[in-house]
């Protein structure tokens, strides 16, 4: 930007300078004719001042063309090292881009959303955002006093249709019954004892448990909501194992090797962690010429968060 303003203004000097050159030549020879004329003619209404006048006009002509000409010998000069800083400093982001860091992201092993297959009110909620929690850990309840009476319902019918079977077992014993008999009302006991898994299945969905250690993020319901089947509940997040997942470009990522060490520089501590590449995208970003890494941190520290980012170190 610098350079184009420069060449603007140099150009337009220049520009100045030619048209100083063409009126000081007109100015001599607007004088010579003067002269002449003078000499010719004495009557013809110029004066020695007028000449005098004519001198001084070519004078500061020519005065102006050598400063205006120095002027853009100067600009010209001074041009050489901005050219050199501009390619120096086009040169630089290349070489530079090989040492800058490279940054990536914290995240936890297991992330997970709960919610709810049933169409019921949340009861309770037993752990709040930030609270720990252990592997098969009540987190919410729901009030499923419906489905335990369908339960109810279900297990009674299948009691009356076993002892239907038992009915029709003795009387074809007795000649009174007849083989379909027996097989429908076998079929119709098969069938109730379906529905008693049914409703079994829906009670244990009553109440969610943790399927890991970890914690709470927040809260997608509140309790007393009646949700609806797939309406997320809370969100959870493992504390177990912390990887990263790194932006690195295109060309640094294929000679990036499954296992190979890095380090770590974390932004929020400024702990360095000793981290080994696990696995490596296998498709790259076409517009920023990006691709991604991803890397297991060993033994991180307590203090260590999901979401916390950095800066890679060692890399290739």
């Amino acid at each position: 930007m610098k350079a184009r303003s420069r060449n603007v203004v140099t150009n337009q000097l220049t520009c100045c300078v030619i048209q100083t050159y063409s009126s000081s030549i007109r100015a001599v020879r607007v004088d010579r004719e003067v002269n002449v004329s003078g000499r010719r003619a004495r009557h013809t209404g110029l004066t020695d001042f007028h000449r005098m006048n004519f001198a001084m006009i070519k004078t500061g002509k020519l005065a102006g063309l050598v400063v205006l000409s120095g002027i853009v010998a100067i600009l010209t000069a001074s041009e050489l090292p901005l050219a050199n800083a501009q390619s120096s400093e086009t040169a630089t982001p290349s070489q530079a881009g090989s040492n800058r860091p490279t940054r990536g992201i914290i995240r936890a092993d297991r992330i997970a959303t709960l919610s709810s297959k049933l169409f019921a009110p949340i009861y309770s909620i037993e752990k709040k955002p930030g609270e720990r929690f252990q592997k098969d850990d009540v987190l919410v309840t729901f009030d499923c006093r419906e489905f335990e009476a369908d339960f109810e319902i279900a297990r009674a019918e299948s009691e009356l249709r076993n002892l239907a079977v038992k009915n029709k077992t003795y009387l074809k014993g007795l000649g009174a019954a007849g083989t379909l008999d027996v097989s429908i009302a076998r079929a119709e006991l098969k069938k109730a004892q379906a529905k008693v898994r049914l409703a079994q299945l829906r009670m244990a969905q009553c109440v969610l448990r943790a399927p890991f250690n970890g914690a709470v993020v927040k809260w997608s319901s509140q309790p007393f909501d009646t949700i609806r089947p797939g309406t997320a509940v809370m969100e959870i997040v493992g504390l177990g194992g912390l990887s990263l997942e790194i932006v690195v470009p295109s060309k640094s990522a294929a000679n990036m090797t499954i296992g190979r060490r890095f380090e770590f520089l974390v932004d929020e501590t400024g702990a360095a962690l000793s981290a080994t590449i696990t696995r490596k995208s296998v498709v790259v970003d076409p517009v920023s010429q990006t691709g991604k890494i991803y890397g297991r941190i060993e033994n991180p520290p307590a203090n260590i968060q999901p979401g916390m980012s950095g800066s890679a170190r060692n890399l290739p």
